[in-house]
């Protein structure tokens, strides 16, 4: 499977796929970060990761752990769901 193809798909360990439906989730965290006027750094600040995680979050390289999606989606004060999709 080409590179390109695999772009809406999440890797759950083991070389199993699942699709990940709805909007992009990398730019929903970009958006949301944007819409409350912090940078990537204070984010980062803000949950305890490093500015390298909230840039490879916003760039699609990984994706945050389920605590982490529901710590961003208190943060932004939207649900987690909203978040994904």
């Amino acid at each position: 499977m080409a590179e390109d193809s695999l772009k809406d798909f999440q890797i759950l360990g083991d070389n199993e796929l699942m699709e990940i439906k709805g909007g992009d989730l990398s730019t929903n965290i970009r958006n949301e970060r944007l819409a409350i006027g912090l940078t990537q750094n204070q984010l980062a600040e803000q949950l305890q990761f490093s500015k390298q995680a909230v840039y490879n979050w916003e760039k699609g390289k990984c994706e945050p752990n389920i605590d982490t999606l529901k710590a961003l989606a208190t943060l932004f004060n939207i649900s987690v769901d909203k978040l994904i999709r």
